[in-house]
């Protein structure tokens, strides 16, 4: 994990406060803010043609989009 790296070196790390809100104070670290705005970021699935009416893979691309709006719609604290 991204954050027991930065816990345990003297590097930074960026990323949304969200994803680790219930780890850094277990690994002492301290969020800041980044200090500019940042532009959105699009996000899209891609996948070859044959797939488009495999019912597995149907499946597979609908738990992936659900996790993504699931994280965004839980939004920043």
């Amino acid at each position: 994990m991204a954050l027991s790296l930065v816990a345990q070196s003297d590097l930074i790390g960026v990323a949304p406060r969200r994803l680790g809100r219930d780890s850094l104070a277990a690994l002492g670290l301290v969020p800041l803010d980044l200090g500019l705005d940042l532009p959105n970021l699009s996000l899209c699935l891609a996948w070859h043609p044959r797939f488009d009416a495999d019912a597995s893979h149907r499946w597979l691309r609908a738990q992936v989009r659900d996790v993504i709006r699931g994280s965004i719609t839980q939004g920043e604290p």
